[in-house]
C-alpha cells in the first residue's frame, strides 16, 4: 500500500465512524449563518486541527508507556494508532504526505551527523 492510499483509507474510515462529523457540521453552520467572518472561521478550523495533532501526541505518549512497561505488543499498536491518526489528519487537511516525505528525505540526506545536535 502506498502512502496516499493509506491516507485515503484511514481518513475515509474516520469519516465513516463519525470522527469528522461535528467539525464539519460546526464549520458549515458558521459559514451558512455568516455569524463569523472568514478569518474567524479559519481560527475555529485551526483549533480543530490543533486538537487532531494533539491526539497524535497522545498516541505517542501511549506508545512510550508500552515501551516503559516492556509491552512490545502495546508499543506496536500505539505506533500504528499514531500513523493512522497522522494519515487521517493529512486526509482531512489535504496534505500530500507522500510528496512531503520525499522532499524532506532529500533535505535530510545533506544534513550533518545528528543534524548538528548532541542527540
Amino acid at each position: 500500500m502506498n502512502i496516499n492510499r493509506l491516507i485515503n483509507e484511514c481518513h475515509q474510515n474516520a469519516v465513516n465512524h463519525g470522527f469528522w462529523e461535528s467539525e464539519t457540521t460546526i464549520i458549515e453552520k458558521l459559514k451558512s449563518k455568516k455569524s463569523l467572518n472568514e478569518e474567524e472561521i479559519e481560527h475555529v478550523q485551526t483549533a480543530f486541527n490543533t486538537q487532531r495533532i494533539m491526539l497524535i501526541v497522545t498516541e505517542l505518549a501511549e506508545a512510550v508507556e508500552g515501551l516503559r512497561h516492556g509491552d512490545k505488543e502495546n508499543l506496536c499498536e500505539e505506533i500504528a494508532d499514531t500513523v493512522i491518526r497522522i494519515a487521517d489528519t493529512c486526509g482531512g487537511m489535504g496534505i500530500d504526505l507522500e510528496s512531503a516525505i520525499i522532499a524532506k528525505m532529500a533535505i535530510n540526506k545533506n544534513r550533518p551527523k545528528l543534524h548538528g545536535k548532541k542527540f
